[in-house]
C-alpha cells in the first residue's frame, strides 16, 4: 500500500485509520487530542508519524491486511476479494451501510493476477468512500 498517497488523497479516513490503529478503546475526542499534539511536537506528517510509529514498530511481522478488513468492517464497508470462476484472476465486491445509505457493491471490472493486488485495489477505494462519509 502507498500509505503516502492515501493520507494525503483520503485525510481523514486515514487519520480515523491510525486512530482505530494506535488508540483503539479510547474516546475519540482524547485519542483526537493526543494526535493533533503528536502532530506539532514532532513536526511530522500524519503518514510519517505512522510510519514511525505503527509500521517501524511493527517492521518484523508483515503487514496484516485483517486490520484494514476489521477497521473497514467496524465503519459498516464490507471488502470481498474473490478468485474469479472462470480465470486463475482475483476480483473484489464492496458492500457498504453508512449514515442510513446502504450501496450494493462495487465490483472490479479488471481483474488482478494475485489476491495482494486485489486487496490493494479494493482499500483504496474503500478509503475513497469513507472519505466521501465523512
Amino acid at each position: 500500500m502507498n500509505w503516502k498517497e492515501i493520507s494525503e488523497q483520503y485525510p481523514k479516513a486515514f487519520r480515523l485509520l491510525y486512530r482505530g490503529l494506535m488508540y483503539s478503546g479510547w474516546d475519540a475526542d482524547e485519542s483526537d487530542e493526543v494526535i493533533d499534539e503528536d502532530l506539532v511536537y514532532t513536526g511530522l506528517s500524519i503518514h510519517d508519524l505512522f510510519e514511525q510509529e505503527y509500521l517501524v514498530a511493527h517492521e518484523d511481522s508483515p503487514w496484516n491486511w485483517r486490520n484494514l478488513y476489521d477497521f473497514f468492517d467496524g465503519k459498516g464497508i464490507y471488502v470481498e476479494v474473490f478468485n474469479h470462476k472462470d480465470y486463475i484472476k482475483f476480483g473484489y465486491s464492496i458492500r457498504y451501510h453508512i449514515s442510513g445509505i446502504t450501496w450494493g457493491g462495487d465490483a472490479a471490472i479488471m481483474l488482478f493476477d494475485t489476491r495482494v493486488e486485489a486487496e490493494e485495489a479494493a482499500f483504496v477505494k474503500t478509503f475513497e468512500i469513507l472519505e466521501a462519509h465523512l
